[in-house]
């Protein structure tokens, strides 16, 4: 940690105890505006520009909403009264509404995961509303709740009192949502005075945190985006507010800043995490909208997002959905309906690489909705690599609109330990640990040492009807293994996954080697021929054969924490996993064939993949 950080660190805790006097114990409640002062609440009509929402059309998620009833995360979460604004909806215990900076929040607390309790209060909820107000059907029951949502937070949370103040970042995204949503419902209001009064206090409260407790330095990430994105809104809509010059040029500067840090040439993240990627990529798209309107326009954000769209669009589903690759919380910037980001992709090349990101994507012309990804990219955004996951040169197949080779996903951040540990350690991916260890160290929930070096090894000899891949990674060399993994991808729609441990020969020591797949469905075992059968949950079959090792399958495997995929954050579920382990000494080769029918490969076509396969060595060492 350098002088700039610890000089950061210092003034951080003399600002902590500052506003600890501030508040000094007492409940300060909503202080009072003259909202005839800012002109954003003066207004009659929206002053946001429109955005491109995609809402369910089902009647019952709008009841639902209508109902103040919505997801917190993987937990169910209503609306009752102001106590709830403090439930963990994990455990059901109340989080103190003590002075935000003596609540203990992480792993280990007695009251539950802060990131679930968090969701609800950032009030995204309250978009939905203000879009459900445009129809006359619901305006009534959508603009109450809505006053009575936005009044009984501020009243259940005055500054800098509970949870909801410990980060910036979700402060941040509460001012957002916030501000778009009564934006949508300022010809509706029923209380104007008191809802105007509400936002400006919530506002002036929230960017005057903000800009005093911005993640900075190691501790740089998607967070210091949306806290930026937080600054530039306060200071754009709100000038007459006293810090608003401050916060829009700090906002801006730094958004700026660090934007160019976290998107990579090639439109990807450094974070790993595709989650994190449109939750980045949303926020700087908010962003750059509202400074172009107010012709403070950022045309470097604007090429930023623009290439960052183009990215998320090679990896979308017809579904909208993402590669659970890294972590993820499941949270968004603004709505999950949001679509503003949200691009479909000239698909028919055969494969496309990200080299900065360090992705692979293959496709097949005869199967459009089939979408294989190789991932040889890094550990993840240094110091700390906190949201990337030990999965270098795992492969994961999405094939008519159902994930059939998974990646588990993340299930959780501050709670049960062990569990975090797993979903984002190497047993947990579709590649190959040794010892079951992770290709680097685990330190903290959000702290990895070590990192491993990955690359991409281009093959120049073309090989008539086949796709070739080839990449290796460094996790396991202080151990004395390099592992070298290749994707051979013929015409007849054939995956063959070849593997090498390259051993180093000074080095004797037996090592435990682990090939993991991991399988969305119902799995069938073939006797005798290492072969399984996969029905996906929507039908569509797959077919896997290996060699190199003993096979084992886990499933729920709550001793040695395998079988597990979390389709979402707080929630996990059986699956099979698909074990092949070998112990030895020396270097060793593990081939997985996968296709929707292994028939289709006939023995000249396995010929063929040896032959590669024997270039191959040649090109490992």
């Amino acid at each position: 940690m350098g002088f700039r950080e610890v000089a950061h660190r210092l003034f951080e805790q003399i600002k902590l105890l500052l506003l600890r006097l501030e508040q000094g114990g007492r409940d300060k409640g909503v202080l009072r505006y003259d909202v005839t002062d800012y002109a954003f609440c003066r207004r009659v009509e929206p002053k946001l520009s429109d955005l491109l929402f995609e809402l369910p059309s089902n009647e019952e998620w709008k009841e639902a909403i209508l109902s103040a009833s919505w997801p917190a995360l993987g937990y169910q979460w209503c609306w009752r009264e102001q106590g709830d604004w403090h439930l963990a909806p994990d455990t059901e215990k109340y989080w103190p509404k003590d002075f935000f900076g003596d609540i203990s929040y992480r792993a280990g607390n007695p009251f539950g995961d802060v990131r679930v309790a968090w969701e609800p209060s950032r009030l995204q909820q309250l978009v939905a509303l203000g879009l459900l107000a445009g129809d006359k059907n619901y305006r009534e029951r959508a603009v109450i709740l809505f006053e009575r949502l936005l009044l009984s937070w501020l009243e259940a949370n005055p500054p800098y009192r509970g949870i909801h103040y410990i980060s910036a970042m979700e402060c941040a995204l509460r001012l957002i949502s916030v501000c778009h949503a009564v934006d949508l419902m300022r010809p509706y209001l029923r209380q104007p005075v008191a809802i105007w009064q509400g936002v400006v206090s919530l506002v002036d409260s929230h960017a005057s945190l903000i800009v005093h407790r911005l993640s900075l330095h190691s501790s740089a990430g998607n967070h210091t985006i949306a806290e930026c994105a937080g600054l530039i809104y306060a200071g754009v809509l709100f000038p007459e507010l006293a810090g608003a010059a401050r916060w829009l040029k700090t906002g801006k500067e730094l958004l700026e800043q660090e934007a160019q840090r976290q998107f990579l040439e090639d439109g990807g993240g450094v974070e790993q995490a595709f989650g994190y990627h449109l939750f980045i990529t949303d926020l700087c798209n908010l962003s750059a909208r509202l400074l172009a309107a107010h012709d403070l326009s950022s045309p470097r954000l604007e090429g930023i997002v623009d290439s960052a769209c183009d990215f998320l669009a090679e990896f979308f589903s017809e579904e909208w959905l993402l590669p659970s690759i890294g972590d993820s919380d499941d949270g968004y910037a603004l709505s999950p309906y949001l679509r503003i980001s949200h691009r479909r992709a000239d698909k028919f090349l055969r494969v496309k690489t990200f080299t900065e990101s360090g992705y692979s994507l293959l496709r097949d012309k005869d199967v459009a909705s089939r979408s294989i990804i190789f991932d040889h990219g890094c550990l993840g955004m240094p110091p700390s690599y906190g949201h990337g996951h030990s999965d270098c040169l795992s492969v994961t197949w999405r094939e008519q609109g159902e994930m059939l080779l998974i990646d588990p996903g993340t299930f959780t951040y501050t709670g049960d330990e062990r569990w975090r540990r797993y979903f984002r350690g190497a047993t947990a991916h579709n590649t190959v640990s040794v010892n079951r260890l992770d290709q680097a160290m685990q330190q903290s929930a959000f702290m990895w040492s070590e990192p491993f070096e990955a690359r991409k090894i281009e093959v120049s000899e073309a090989f008539a009807g086949y796709t070739v891949l080839l990449a290796c990674h460094s996790g396991y060399q202080a151990l004395g293994v390099v592992h070298y993994r290749a994707l051979i991808y013929s015409e007849a729609g054939v995956l063959s996954v070849w593997d090498r441990l390259l051993h180093d020969p000074l080095n004797n020591d037996k090592r435990e080697l682990s090939l993991w797949w991991h399988v969305s469905g119902e799995v069938s075992a073939n006797a005798g021929d290492n072969q399984f059968s996969l029905l996906g949950r929507l039908g569509t079959q797959l077919q896997l054969r290996f060699s190199g090792g003993k096979l084992v399958t886990h499933v729920a495997n709550e001793e040695q924490g395998l079988g597990w995929d979390a389709p979402q954050y707080g929630v996990k579920r059986p699956i099979t996993t698909i074990e092949v382990c070998h112990s030895g000494n020396t270097t060793h080769e593990f081939l997985s064939h996968i296709g929707s029918d292994l028939r289709q490969m006939n023995p000249e076509q396995e010929q063929v993949v040896e032959q590669i396969i024997i270039k191959l060595r040649l090109l490992t060492g």
